[in-house]
């Protein structure tokens, strides 16, 4: 990637997505603002006017936000998720924790836990949980994602207010004819709701690739893509049905997940693969395939 193709925003928004990539490792600068095509000097003022505040800050904001996600939906223990986040300890994880959120992260786990036990039954690599209090039924499985170019958009706000977004994603890619029936439309979620509200919810949104060969830059230039690669090792599911109830099927899969103690949750976000999503289908009738992070 050339320095001249990208304005100063834009150097800002791709030193973000390089923080938000790497909250399992401790922070340096420097080399932050060299991949971002800026000296250290001019990375921390045009950082800090972009984004309101300092890139130690944010990165620290992230690490939290992400670590409380952690306390709400797995079992690990709270030194894990130190260790994970890369803190020193975790007792200078849990002053950092408590300063953001005004408690201890044992007292948010216990206010904030969202997997409870229940039944659940297994057949091989094949899980079925069913849950009495919404008949919803989902089946998990292992997924490994090979290397995948993703090229999006990012969004920040409500799915609910994404459809112009999709569109213009869907009408871009029509133009340069790579769009067809068999492309893999996807999102990517940085955020919880419950924790930073809907409206600051970070969301990329996109398409994958199947020509290597494609001019990134033209892409860019023309249309104002990002561009990515995505691979590792998940751990996946298909849901059908009403695309209001995705929010509980994520909960299922949480709960699943924190019963099954060989399997731990990777420092990535979660990749949503759509099938059938509104605003192209009823919203009833949608068909997500999604894909959460596990270490290997």
């Amino acid at each position: 990637m050339k320095t001249r193709n990208l304005s100063n925003i834009e150097k800002i928004h791709l030193s973000q997505n390089l923080l938000e990539k790497n909250l399992d490792q401790s922070l340096d600068l420097k080399k932050i603002a060299q991949a971002s095509f800026l000296s250290t000097y001019h990375f921390h003022r045009m950082f800090h006017s972009v984004v309101g505040m300092t890139p130690r800050a944010y990165f620290e904001k992230l690490k939290l936000e992400r670590s409380a996600f952690l306390l709400t939906v797995t079992n690990l223990s709270i030194a894990d998720i130190a260790w994970e986040l890369s803190y020193e300890n975790p007792e200078s994880y849990a002053r950092s924790f408590k300063k953001m959120f005004q408690m201890t992260p044992s007292q948010f786990r216990k206010q904030n836990s969202r997997i409870e036990k229940e039944e659940i039954s297994n057949s091989d690599n094949t899980f079925i949980r069913k849950n009495s209090n919404n008949s919803l039924s989902v089946k998990f499985k292992p997924k490994i994602l090979t290397k995948k170019i993703a090229m999006y958009y990012r969004y920040v706000g409500p799915w609910e207010k994404s459809h112009k977004i999709w569109r213009k994603l869907i009408d871009s890619c029509l133009q340069m004819g790579v769009f067809h029936e068999h492309s893999e439309l996807f999102g990517i979620w940085y955020d919880d709701p419950m924790l930073v509200g809907k409206e600051k919810q970070r969301y990329d949104l996109g398409i994958f690739l199947s020509d290597p060969k494609i001019d990134k830059n033209l892409w860019k230039e023309k249309f104002g893509f990002q561009f990515t690669n995505i691979n590792g090792n998940y751990i996946s599911y298909s849901y059908s049905g009403d695309f209001s109830n995705l929010e509980i099927a994520y909960l299922e899969f949480y709960k699943w997940l924190a019963e099954n103690s060989k399997l731990k949750i990777a420092n990535k976000p979660c990749i949503e693969i759509y099938k059938k999503f509104p605003p192209y289908y009823s919203q009833k009738d949608s068909e997500v395939d999604i894909l959460i992070p596990i270490q290997s």
